[in-house]
């Protein structure tokens, strides 16, 4: 394919790409170029050269947490005012908030997407006291939890100045991306890969350009990688009952190549996936199957292999759920989320046995609170902060029945105020106890409830 004849602005008859005046933002450009040329797409064009805020100022540290466009401002400039056609980018160093007039035209394949360390020896086996270098704030978590006796050095500068901080002993080691090393041919220097995840987007390149510029953009197309990810649906199961799952939520469900469910999920849902890879997920207190990470990991590798993928949630997604950190992880890496909400336990059991969370004259208000609020472990038994309502429901709360109460006595709720405890609800196993603050306590440990439970309290 030959694409000399797309319209280019009047004053110039080649593309004007721009990037960063480091030896590796000049071989990322190349890169793009070799990535179009391997699907026979060729067009004239000029390379312009910029130095962006970041690149003049090598004091500021980046854990400081500089303007977001510290590695793009002059390329987005450059832009906006029609100095270039595109800028090419490593895709992690973008804003969060792409300038207003400016669109990701494409974001290319993962070449490494981990960290590396080199350095003397492997970071794990430093001594104390040992100085490794990193400009990032998530790399000095993972290095200290790696080796906590290490010294942190905060370096800036292009991968060859970083090296030479190696080479010359300032310090013992440094991380760096893979990735970046690969595309300079120091790919040698490596000591070791390091076990963490690294940055979001890292490893990638990422094309910019003006929105509206379709001719433009239809040339970098073919190498996004985002054209064959496939996509997330977070849906909401509902609260037990299999048949209180909406039918948008069948319809995800039918459509799925993977299904990730918890243990809160009816398994008569899954029949309507019946062509879908099942991975059971499921997290409750004391045994979780994954950790939140490795789950979020899964959902983006499972997309970016080009999966229709649902994550099928008891209730609703997101409520009292992870459903948000799941959002805000795929979303870093652009993959697309969808939402199917759901019946929540908080309405669809009391609903479902009939008791009115507003009634009028008796209830104007409920609040739906976490039975651990922040609290997480075990035997942390600080008292749950109680906001002013007529109706109360708590979710995930048996375990920490008596923080409840005594943080509701706290507040001021009365002794005599009536409280239900629900035992896994809308299931043919439901179960409840009735009493007050006062009895509540007693009456669940004799009927020996079991978990998931709601527990709804009235004021008088």
């Amino acid at each position: 394919m030959n694409v000399m004849n797309t319209k280019k602005p009047a004053h110039s008859d080649k593309i004007r790409i721009g990037s960063r005046s480091s030896p590796l933002a000049k071989v990322q450009v190349k890169e793009v170029l070799a990535l179009l040329s391997a699907l026979n797409i060729s067009f004239g064009h000029e390379h312009v050269l910029y130095t962006s805020q970041g690149d003049r100022d090598k004091v500021t540290s980046l854990t400081t947490n500089p303007a977001d466009n510290f590695f793009t401002d002059a390329l987005d400039q450059a832009l906006l005012s029609h100095e270039i056609d595109a800028a090419v980018h490593s895709a992690k160093d973008l804003p969060k908030n792409i300038p207003a007039g400016l669109k990701i035209f494409a974001l290319t394949a993962v070449l490494d997407e981990t960290d590396a360390f080199v350095g003397k020896s492997s970071l794990s086996a430093l001594p104390s006291g040992a100085k490794v270098g990193t400009s990032s704030l998530l790399r000095q978590k993972s290095i200290l939890e790696l080796n906590p006796d290490v010294s942190l050095v905060d370096v800036r500068g292009t991968i060859e100045e970083r090296l030479k901080l190696v080479e010359d002993g300032v310090c013992d080691g440094v991380v760096v991306a893979a990735a970046a090393l690969k595309r300079l041919g120091l790919e040698e220097k490596i000591t070791e890969i390091l076990p963490w995840e690294a940055a979001p987007l890292q490893g990638q390149l990422a094309v910019l350009g003006r929105e509206g510029d379709k001719d433009i953009e239809k040339l970098f197309q073919p190498i996004d990688a985002r054209r064959k990810y496939g996509r997330v649906v977070l849906v909401g199961a509902g609260p037990g009952d299999p048949d209180l799952i909406t039918v948008k939520g069948i319809k995800a469900l039918k459509n799925a190549d993977c299904v990730f469910y918890d243990y809160l999920v009816h398994s008569d849902l899954l029949e309507y996936a019946a062509r879908a890879e099942k991975i059971y997920v499921g997290k409750r207190k004391g045994g979780h199957t994954l950790a939140q990470s490795e789950l979020s990991r899964m959902l983006k590798e499972k997309a970016v292999a080009g999966k229709n993928v649902v994550r099928l949630k008891g209730g609703d997604p997101l409520i009292f759920g992870r459903g948000a950190d799941e959002i805000s992880y795929l979303r870093s890496y652009h993959i697309a989320v969808d939402i199917v909400p759901g019946v929540s336990s908080a309405i669809g059991i009391p609903s479902g046995r009939g008791i009115p969370l507003t009634a009028r004259g008796i209830s104007s208000s409920v609040a739906f609170l976490s039975g651990h609020g922040e609290i997480e472990k075990e035997h942390d038994d600080r008292p749950l902060e109680i906001p002013k309502a007529d109706t109360l429901i708590f979710l995930m709360g048996l375990t920490k029945l008596s923080v409840i109460v005594r943080g509701l006595r706290e507040a001021g709720w009365k002794r005599e105020t009536p409280v239900m405890v629900i035992s896994q609800g809308t299931f043919l196993t439901e179960k409840d106890v009735s009493g007050t603050l006062d009895t509540i306590e007693d009456l669940v440990r004799t009927e020996d409830l079991q978990q998931p439970a709601l527990i709804v309290v009235v004021g008088l």
